[in-house]
C-alpha cells in the first residue's frame, strides 16, 4: 500500500511555519523598540542640569541655556541666551570694510530683553534642532552670561 499525504497535514506544516514566522517578526519589533527606548533614555541622561547647553537650529541660529526633554517631539531651553552682532558707532563713516570689521562687537543678549518682552523660555521642536552641545565651565559663552547676570543684578 502507498501512503498518500493528506491535506490536512500540509495545513498543518503551513500554519506551523506562518506561526513561527509571526513570532520571529513580533520578536525583532519588539528588539527594535527597546533598542529604541534604551537609546532614548540614554540621550535624556546626557543633558547634565549644572550647565549651559549651546542649541544649533535648522535656520541657522544658536541659542544658550539650561536644556530640558519635554517630551519625544520638544525641548524647553530656560536661562536662554543668544548673541547678537553690534557695531561701534563711533568710527568714522569713510572707515573701510576692515576698520569696520575691526569695530564689529559680539554682545551676549539675555532672552526677554527684545520689544515684545517674552518670557526666559523656549519650547524648541526637535526636529528644527540640528544639535545641541554641553558648554565646558571655562566657556567664553559662560563667562559673559555669569556677567551679564552681575550687570543686571547690579542695575
Amino acid at each position: 500500500m502507498v501512503k498518500t499525504k493528506s491535506p490536512f497535514t500540509k495545513r498543518k506544516w503551513s500554519f506551523d511555519i506562518m506561526m513561527l514566522a509571526y513570532g520571529v517578526i513580533i520578536v525583532g519589533v519588539l528588539a527594535i523598540a527597546g533598542q529604541l527606548w534604551a537609546m532614548r533614555s540614554r540621550m535624556m541622561q546626557v543633558i547634565p542640569t549644572d550647565t549651559y547647553q549651546a542649541v544649533f537650529l535648522t535656520n541657522g541660529q544658536v541659542y544658550f541655556g539650561k536644556l530640558n526633554n519635554l517630551n519625544s517631539e520638544y525641548m524647553v531651553l530656560k536661562d536662554v541666551y543668544y548673541i547678537q552682532q553690534s557695531t561701534d558707532d563711533t568710527s568714522d563713516e569713510a572707515a573701510t570694510t576692515d576698520d569696520e570689521s575691526e569695530n564689529t562687537q559680539l554682545k551676549i543678549i539675555r532672552l526677554g530683553e527684545e520689544i515684545h518682552q517674552p518670557q526666559n523660555g523656549m519650547i524648541i521642536a526637535r526636529d528644527h534642532m540640528m544639535y545641541w552641545e554641553n558648554l565646558r565651565a571655562d566657556s567664553r559663552i559662560i563667562d559673559a552670561i555669569n556677567q551679564e547676570k552681575q550687570h543686571t543684578v547690579t542695575e
